[in-house]
């Protein structure tokens, strides 16, 4: 897959996160996130997935509550 197009798969799931979106799981570990309204979608392996990214990406919601940590929701 060449830059551009990761570069535009990239745009779409900023696109998808910040409007409706719905999801779904195929072959048990891809998730299929779509947006509701317009034609977008994106495929994520989650069994690519590795520690680092994973503690990177995961939500802790104790953390929210804490003044150390900043989210942006």
């Amino acid at each position: 897959m060449n830059i551009d197009n990761i570069d535009m798969k990239y745009n779409d799931l900023q696109t998808i996160l910040h409007s409706s979106k719905e999801f779904s799981f195929q072959d048990g570990t891809i998730l299929k996130l779509r947006q509701y309204y317009g034609n977008k979608e994106v495929y994520l392996d989650l069994s690519k997935l590795d520690l680092d990214m994973f503690e990177k990406i995961y939500y802790d919601p104790e953390k929210e509550l804490d003044s150390g940590e900043d989210y942006e929701l």
